[in-house]
């Protein structure tokens, strides 16, 4: 894996066939994730546009991924998180989606016969991108038990710690996925950053 750079043709990073597919994958489980039930039923699905028409609600999520995903307005006023999850929780899902299935299309690429494979993405594009790579962290992050800066740091120091194979390798996987991808919007915010025009001085 190599960071994202500006090219003429937007920003690119630099993929391994391995970790395309791994990605790809993530990202395909947390699409199934958003297209669950939030209230009664699942969200009906407009084929011709290709979105989503989701009915409001103000039920919060139970799977406490997706309420990372789609959170309270206001853990102090339950009245005012309700409503306003009503309001605005189906068109939340609906952008979320929208930007993991971009993110979805633009690693489902063909195989490259040189083996690394480029993650190409137009620079309109890379906000929604960077959003995309948030909500696949926060729900790997929740799988992961990670809940504060401790958490977040123990992970850290797990990861360079001298390791034996144990039971525990698919959750070492997991956690090796979230810091690689943590890295990898890094690199993305950067040079999004860097393409930000100049504010002019007085």
């Amino acid at each position: 894996m190599r960071a994202f750079r500006a090219t003429p043709d937007g920003y690119e990073a630099v993929l391994e066939p391995f970790e395309r597919v791994v990605l790809a994958r993530v990202v395909d489980d947390v699409l199934d994730l958003l297209e669950t039930t939030v209230a009664d039923g699942p969200a009906p699905v407009d084929d011709e546009l290709g979105t989503w028409s989701v009915p409001e609600s103000a039920t919060r999520p139970q799977d406490p991924a997706l309420a990372r995903l789609l959170p309270d307005a206001s853990m102090d006023d339950p009245a005012l998180a309700a409503e306003f999850r009503r309001l605005t929780q189906g068109d939340l899902r609906v952008t979320k989606f929208a930007g993991l299935r971009l993110l979805a299309g633009r690693l489902a690429v063909a195989p490259s016969a040189a083996g690394a494979e480029r993650l190409l993405v137009a620079r309109e594009e890379g906000g929604r991108v960077a959003a995309a790579l948030t909500d696949v962290r926060l729900v790997l992050a929740d799988r992961l038990g990670l809940r504060t800066d401790a958490d977040a740091e123990a992970l850290h120091a797990e990861l360079d710690a001298p390791r034996r194979r144990t039971r525990d390798d698919a959750r070492h996987a997991l956690a090796e996925l979230y810091d690689a991808l943590s890295w990898l919007q890094e690199t993305l915010l950067e040079v999004l950053a860097a393409d930000l025009p100049e504010v002019p001085t007085a």
